[in-house]
């Protein structure tokens, strides 16, 4: 049987060949099952899914974390006009901020 023809690299940047032997071939190339270019690409596609959920998730959190932030200010200033206001709106009942 033939080896991989994945080429692996060590921590300095020098290439070798894989070591284990080819258990399917691709384009004329023989490969091992972890170097396998349709397990890996299967693989990234999954990986890339989840990620692309998570990501979403947390943008859309940030979107309304920011939302949040940006009308603070004008909440603020309701909340203040409402407590200056000399009438009581609810008509005496206790049910309002000016009672």
């Amino acid at each position: 049987m033939s080896q991989c023809s994945a080429e692996m690299y060590n921590p300095i940047g020098f290439g070798y060949p894989c070591s284990y032997p080819a258990k399917m071939h691709h384009e004329g190339k023989g490969y091992c099952g972890v170097h396998d270019p349709v397990k890996r690409k299967a693989k990234r596609g999954e990986s890339s899914r989840k990620w692309r959920v998570d990501f979403d998730a947390r943008m859309k959190h940030a979107e309304e974390e920011q939302h949040k932030l940006d009308t603070w200010d004008a909440l603020v200033a309701a909340c203040e006009l409402a407590s200056e206001q000399e009438e009581c709106v609810c008509g005496g009942k206790g049910e309002c901020l000016g009672c």
